[in-house]
């Protein structure tokens, strides 16, 4: 049975939920967005992907710098990419800019 215990001090949880934030409100002002709450989904993908990242690869990848247990590189890789994608499917499913047409 695989461990399933974390690693991630307070400190390296509020690094992620800050770096969370900044992605997605980054995610915000990049392109057309479908709504003015589009950051939230944004930075909830980029919280998964990070803590993720940083807890299953950073055992593979310790590049970077290590916070209190959080891999750096891997859960900001992690968060940038998760949230991308999502904000991307979003965006393509809803159609960039239809919450303009008023």
């Amino acid at each position: 049975m695989p461990d399933l215990s974390f690693q991630l001090g307070l400190v390296a949880g509020l690094i992620l939920v800050l770096g969370a934030l900044v992605i997605g409100i980054a995610y915000q002002f990049m392109g057309e967005p479908t709504s003015d709450f589009e950051w939230v989904v944004g930075a909830v993908a980029a919280l998964v992907g990070g803590f993720a990242a940083s807890e299953y690869l950073g055992t593979v990848s310790t590049q970077g710098p290590e916070i209190d247990g959080l891999y750096m590189l891997p859960a900001l890789v992690g968060g940038i990419v998760v949230s991308g994608v999502l904000v991307g499917v979003i965006r393509l499913a809803r159609g960039a800019g239809s919450h303009m047409a008023a």
